[in-house]
C-alpha cells in the first residue's frame, strides 16, 4: 500500500533483460474499487513524477511512455487524494479500498517493415442490376407467387395414421372450401365480362 508521505513505496524500475531492446514501453495503470462518482469527482489520483496527476477512473490509461535506449528507468508514482487531488473526501469515501494495477507493455519490431495502410490499387464497386419477379396479374392487382399450400405433415400426433379420425375430415372441410372459392371466382368473373 502506497501512502501519501512515502512516495518511494511505489517505485519500480523497468529493464530489458532479453536479447531484444524494445522500440518503445508504455505503463498503463488500471484502478478497481473506485466508483463513478468518485472518478467523476476527482478524489483519487496518481502523480506520476514527472507529468501532471493522473487522476483515477474506471477505465485503463497510460502514465508513462519510454523507448528501448532510455531502459532501465525507475518510475516512481505516487498516490494523492482527497484536497491534493482536487475534492475533498467525504462520509461515502469511508472504508474504500481502491487497486491501482500498473501494466508494463513493451513492443520491438526488431526490422520487421509493415504494408502500407492505404492501398494504391483502387477497389471496384459493384452496381446492383435489378432483376425481375415474377408475378400474376388478376383485374389489375399483382402479387409475386408463393406457397399457397402446406406440406402433409411427416409424423402423426395420434401413433398410426388411421387412428386420428380429425384428419379426413379436416381434408375434406379443406376441399369445399377450396372448391367453394373456386366457385365464387368463376361467378364474379362471369359477371365482369357480360
Amino acid at each position: 500500500m502506497c501512502e501519501p508521505t512515502d512516495q518511494e513505496a511505489c517505485a519500480f524500475t523497468i529493464s530489458s533483460v532479453g536479447t531484444v531492446s524494445p522500440d518503445s514501453i508504455a505503463v498503463t495503470m488500471t484502478a478497481s474499487g473506485i466508483t463513478p462518482a468518485q472518478a467523476a469527482a476527482h478524489k483519487f489520483a496518481i502523480a506520476p513524477q514527472p507529468g501532471p496527476l493522473a487522476y483515477l477512473g474506471t477505465t485503463s490509461q497510460t502514465i508513462y511512455t519510454f523507448t528501448g535506449a532510455q531502459l532501465p528507468a525507475t518510475v516512481n508514482p505516487g498516490v494523492v487524494w482527497g484536497t491534493n487531488a482536487g475534492t475533498d473526501l467525504d462520509n461515502s469515501d469511508m472504508g474504500t479500498t481502491i487497486v491501482v494495477t500498473y501494466t508494463v507493455v513493451a513492443e520491438s519490431l526488431e526490422g520487421a517493415t509493415g504494408a502500407p495502410v492505404a492501398s494504391a490499387t483502387p477497389v471496384p464497386t459493384v452496381t446492383p442490376v435489378p432483376t425481375k419477379t415474377p408475378g400474376e396479374i388478376v383485374e389489375g392487382a399483382t402479387g409475386a407467387p408463393g406457397q399457397t399450400t402446406t406440406p402433409p405433415p411427416t409424423a402423426s400426433p395420434g401413433g398410426s395414421s388411421g387412428s386420428n379420425p380429425s384428419t379426413p375430415l379436416l381434408t375434406l372441410l379443406v376441399c369445399f372450401l377450396l372448391a367453394g372459392l373456386g366457385l365464387s371466382a368463376v361467378l364474379y368473373q362471369r359477371r365482369s365480362i357480360r
